[in-house]
């Protein structure tokens, strides 16, 4: 029977002998079945599906593809692949699993992370545990990768890396081998050194007598049965101790006994015998060398920390006390001790003084101090110079001009010191003059003083003859000022007959006390 269009069978069909149902693929995929009915049918793709049960339409298994999945393959009669042109694959077995972001699984795949991998992967999400990945033999684990990432075996001290034939080329580990034995060259060391003594260290025990683990003069280990060669050493070091083991030779990496006191501490010592700790710039032998060299020197009393050359060669360094990568101060060859770069560093801070200097000479200033007891000074050096004045070519009086400000001079007693000068030759003098009046207040109230002159062209000793340049007159006085006003000073003046007089004033104030 051929049916070029719809057939219906309401009832059973059934065909005792071949059949074939040939149709075009149609242009939409095969829709799930009605519920409570089951459909078989062709999809868009070409390939048959069942709806059961009014389910989603699941593609029936071919000799082609094996699976209803379209990345499983059946390779040949012995093969299954899974493949989807260049996109990695991964297989997933689950040991739980609540949903995709709640499981344990273990993942064989590609590793796109580690790039040129493929992996197998212990994972777990939500409140799934992450387990660990062990290797089975003869129905039961021999090794395993634990969940803090161990790679050990399952039975302690029972399975071996390699074998006597086939042996592991080389052992590469970044901190160290912890081991209770170890055979070299075919040679347990235990039966080969013999009973322990204070000559070896191995693994955190010490063994050896009459046949020590020496060095052949070339960096190599050796056991010898009849002793170390001449000029090659032993292993020292107690043991007792976390301590590095050091050649005896003292050509090799010297015989002062180092410590590991605990994870941060090195510690250098040997019972009450002063140790050295030197290292060197340049070392051509014993006597030709440059180093610097840390240690308690017995006849000074102190440790110290020096620069030292050899008697047959080497020449003399200086010391650097760096900051920051660079060199700050130093003590040169001429054994002064001075910054590294000129004008630049400080002794102390403002809020960290130094509380005294003793020099046994001089103290050589190359500028002007700025401070003195607190106080801005205005004079060269150290002198507690608080207030100056210098004027020149004055042509008239000045009026009360403040010296030194109270906030400056405050209570105390002060020098001034004065000079005056007349700066030009007049054609009649007349009676050019000028003179000088220092301001204050004591503990009383304010006073006035026209100081004073001694010098040359003075008249009524306090009054200085102008028109004539050999004329000066100078002096000192001494006052109390209560520090309630400011110390002033204030000058007159009578100009020449014929011509301008024109004189100088100069005056320094500081404290006495």
């Amino acid at each position: 029977m051929v049916a070029n269009g719809n057939l219906t069978v309401n009832g059973q069909l059934q065909v005792a002998g071949p059949w074939m149902v040939s149709s075009p693929i149609p242009g939409t995929a095969m829709a799930a079945a009605a519920a409570g009915t089951s459909a078989l049918g062709i999809s868009n793709d070409g390939n048959f599906y069942v709806s059961a049960n009014g389910g989603s339409p699941v593609k029936v298994a071919t000799s082609a593809t094996s699976s209803y999945f379209s990345n499983l393959i059946q390779e040949d009669a012995n093969d299954l692949g899974e493949y989807n042109g260049t996109t990695p694959q991964g297989l997933n077995v689950y040991g739980t699993r609540t949903d995709g972001s709640n499981y344990e699984r273990m993942f064989l795949g590609y590793d796109t992370v580690n790039t040129n991998y493929f992996k197998i992967d212990a994972q777990g999400l939500g409140t799934g545990t992450k387990r660990g990945l062990a290797f089975w033999v003869n129905g039961a684990g021999r090794w395993g990768i634990d969940q803090v990432d161990v790679l050990k075996p399952f039975v302690d001290n029972s399975y071996d890396f390699g074998s006597s034939t086939f042996r592991v080329r080389n052992g590469y580990f970044g901190t160290g081998v912890v081991t209770p034995s170890l055979t070299l060259n075919g040679t347990a060391l235990s039966s080969a050194i013999g009973t322990p003594s204070a000559n070896l260290m191995t693994a955190g025990t010490v063994s050896g007598t009459g046949q020590p683990l020496c060095t052949d003069g070339t960096g190599n280990l050796t056991i010898t049965t009849v002793g170390c060669p001449p000029g090659t050493g032993t292993i020292g070091g107690s043991g007792a101790v976390s301590q590095f083991a050091y050649w005896t030779n003292t050509n090799g990496l010297g015989a002062a006994p180092v410590y590991v006191t605990n994870a941060n501490t090195v510690e250098q010592y040997n019972g009450t015998n002063v140790q050295t700790f030197n290292v060197y710039g340049t070392y051509t032998s014993a006597t030709n060398y440059e180093r610097a060299s840390l240690a308690y020197v017995s006849g000074d009393t102190y440790y110290e920390l020096q620069t030292q050359q050899g008697s047959g060669g080497g020449s003399q360094r200086g010391l650097c006390f760096g900051v920051n990568n660079s060199c700050k101060w130093a003590v040169d060859t001429n054994t002064a001790f001075k910054p590294f770069n000129d004008n630049t560093r400080d002794i102390g801070t403002s809020s960290l003084r130094v509380r005294d200097f003793y020099l046994g000479r001089n103290l050589v200033m190359s500028g002007t101090a700025t401070t003195y007891n607190g106080k801005t000074t205005a004079g060269t050096g150290l002198a507690p110079v608080y207030g100056t004045a210098s004027s020149s070519g004055l042509t008239a009086a000045v009026t009360s001009t403040a010296l030194c400000v109270s906030a400056t001079c405050g209570a105390g007693q002060y020098v001034v010191n004065y000079y005056l000068d007349s700066t030009v030759t007049c054609t009649t003098v007349g009676s050019a003059a000028a003179s000088l009046t220092i301001g204050w207040t004591d503990e009383v109230g304010a006073k006035t003083l026209q100081v004073p002159l001694s010098g040359a062209g003075v008249s009524g000793g306090n009054s200085l003859t102008l028109g004539n340049t050999s004329n000066f007159g100078s002096g000192t006085l001494t006052l109390w000022s209560a520090g309630s006003a400011n110390i002033t000073y204030s000058s007159s003046y009578t100009g020449c007959t014929t011509g301008t007089g024109t004189y100088a004033v100069r005056i320094a104030v500081r404290q006495l006390q």
